[in-house]
């Protein structure tokens, strides 16, 4: 009996679930719970497009040269796109104004958009020691960012003549001036004679020809670019270099104030010049002109017994040692001291 009614009871339920499925078919036009316009628009009709109410604005982006491109954008699925514009055609042309200093544009042709280069510059300027000590200069400029690189002149400072310096210049004769253009051949009388060098006499022989190698370290040449010529000087090897200050290697040298041999004619620094009225150390057979000169009232040396005009006897004399009487650096440089410009 109990058997009887369970499988009555079963019976029944599939009955019930069978008209449950058939009740929830897609497809039978009626659109059942559980069914949406998704899963079965045959039941429940088309899903409402969310397109539908949505405009999409186009993209755009205003390009180097000041053109709007532009594209448009489409919605799906509710969303709109994002797309790129293209500037293509569209790039910046240089021009001046730009404010780019372009390859083609300098401060001269587009200074709005090429500051001046020059503007953080200062150039200095240009300076030369001419032969007379004076120290000539010139102004250089700023071009295109580069300082100028002027010449100074030394035109009207060349170094002075006088008679003593070993030249026979012009107004110096044989009479005037015997110690420069005493000599039958002497530079200065237009032919290159004698021992006359380019070196020793480039008013005669011309001016001295740079060459390395020629055993001459000559003007502009040093012992790291002319080392053949410019040897390094070594106090004590008996060689006498160029510039040189070194007495065991250059015992006569000029301007040590010592009146060597062969220094009378050659160094009139250490020797005195001839003609400056004044009976320099080792003029006394050199310049008569100078030295011994009775009646000058100076009392030179040799005069002290032959001269007493000049010597006093005992009385104070220019050249006793002493700045007395009415001595002065003018009248009496060997008792007062050489005078100086500014005393």
């Amino acid at each position: 009996m109990r058997i009887a009614l369970l499988l009555v009871v079963i019976l029944i339920g599939g009955i019930a679930s069978l008209a449950s499925v058939a009740a929830e078919t897609c497809g039978d036009n009626v659109c059942d719970p559980g069914e949406t316009c998704s899963s079965c628009p045959a039941d429940c009709g088309a899903c409402p497009d969310p397109c539908a109410t949505i405009t999409c604005e186009d993209s755009k982006l205003t390009c180097p040269d000041k053109y709007v491109a532009s594209c448009p954008n489409t919605c799906s699925e509710g969303k709109c796109g994002s797309c790129v514009p293209s500037c293509e055609g569209h790039q910046l042309v240089a021009h001046c104004g730009d404010n780019v200093c372009d390859a083609n544009e300098g401060h001269n042709s587009c200074p709005q958009d090429c500051p001046d280069p020059c503007a953080t510059i200062t150039c200095e300027d240009s300076k030369l020691t001419c032969p007379d000590d004076f120290v000539a200069s010139c102004s250089n400029t700023c071009s295109n960012g580069v300082c100028s690189s002027c010449p100074p002149d030394c035109k009207d400072h060349q170094k002075k003549a006088f008679c003593g310096d070993n030249l026979c210049d012009s107004g110096e004769t044989k009479e005037s001036c015997p110690i420069d253009c005493g000599d039958p051949d002497y530079c200065g009388d237009g032919k290159c004679n004698g021992e006359e060098t380019a070196n020793t006499c480039p008013k005669d022989c011309g001016e001295p020809t740079t060459v390395c190698g020629d055993n001459l370290c000559d003007s502009g040449e040093t012992k790291e670019n002319c080392p053949t010529d410019c040897k390094a000087m070594i106090c004590g090897d008996n060689v006498c270099d160029p510039g040189e200050n070194c007495l065991q290697d250059c015992p006569n040298k000029c301007g040590d104030n010592v009146c060597d041999d062969g220094e009378k004619t050659s160094c009139p620094g250490d020797c005195g010049i001839c003609g400056n009225n004044f009976c320099d150390p080792g003029e006394e057979s050199t310049c008569p002109g100078d030295c011994n000169t009775c009646g000058n009232n100076i009392c030179d040396p040799g005069e002290k017994t032959n001269c007493p005009g000049d010597c006093r006897g005992g009385e104070p004399y220019c050249g006793d040692g002493k700045c007395n009487g009415e001595e002065t650096k003018e009248s009496c440089h060997d008792d007062c001291g050489e005078p100086f410009c500014g005393n």
